[in-house]
């Protein structure tokens, strides 16, 4: 999975972690996690890379 680094100004390998934050006012609680699990690989037709994508979000 590629994200945004925003202290590095490009998109880097990350882990799969879904984060639920709450924030009220000055007050930030993380109140849930939930680990991306991703077995299907396939490869990408234009740059023909093996990847990975999760059940859920398979199209």
């Amino acid at each position: 999975m590629l994200a945004y680094d925003h202290s590095k100004g490009r998109a880097v390998k990350g882990i799969n972690v879904l984060n639920a934050l709450y924030h009220n006012g000055e007050v930030s609680v993380p109140v849930a996690f939930e680990v991306i699990h991703k077995p299907i690989r396939f490869c990408d037709v234009t740059t023909r890379q093996v990847k990975r994508a999760s059940v859920a979000t398979q199209k």
